[in-house]
């Protein structure tokens, strides 16, 4: 990660990566708060969001940890103007914990939406309802969030072998069995 000047020089850059060659570190996402802190999504073996001061110093990073390796990705963050961060993404595990609430997969895998503050602790999280089709397992991904000021989320994803419900709202599976949605939810 290089932060430059607006001419292209070099402020400070950081490295983030593995020792081992067999293993690899990617990012997924970047955002910055009106303060200029980066907030950085990725995958190492787990899947990380690290917080950077506008110095380029870490200030924390939180991990969701994997039942097994490349079992989840976080694929998006947004930040409000109260400094609340929200992330969306993927797991293949049965359950993952999220600071003191967990989320279990039903009728698939997990698609999850976490809620922290700007000292990294989890204030909510919210995993979308998937429904099966027949005995399939749903496939569902949330790949895209945005958030405004009042707690409401935007997220885009895509799904298939089955449909998601939000609330009373229920999607059904459209023809080639893959389809997409866009979402607002209320997260508190």
């Amino acid at each position: 990660m290089i932060k430059c000047d607006a001419s292209g020089n070099v402020i400070w850059s950081k490295n983030r990566g593995q020792s081992d060659r067999y293993n690899y570190t990617h990012f997924t996402f970047l955002a910055l708060n009106k303060e200029g802190d980066v907030y950085l999504t990725g995958q190492a073996d787990d899947a990380f969001l690290t917080k950077y001061d506008k110095g380029g110093n870490e200030k924390w990073t939180k991990n969701i940890l994997n039942c097994n390796k490349m079992n989840h990705r976080i694929n998006s963050i947004s930040i409000n103007n109260y400094g609340n961060i929200y992330v969306c993404g993927f797991s293949w595990c049965e359950s993952i914990t999220f600071g003191q609430f967990n989320e279990s997969a039903i009728n698939g895998n997990l698609s999850f939406i976490v809620k922290y503050n700007s000292k990294g602790e989890v204030l909510s999280t919210k995993s979308l309802e998937n429904l099966p089709n027949q005995n399939n397992k749903v496939i569902s991904n949330c790949n895209g969030i945005a958030s405004d000021n009042s707690g409401n989320v935007f997220i885009t994803g895509n799904y298939e072998d089955g449909g998601l419900r939000f609330g009373n709202t229920t999607l059904s599976e459209q023809q080639f069995n893959k389809s997409f949605f866009l979402a607002k939810l209320k997260i508190e």
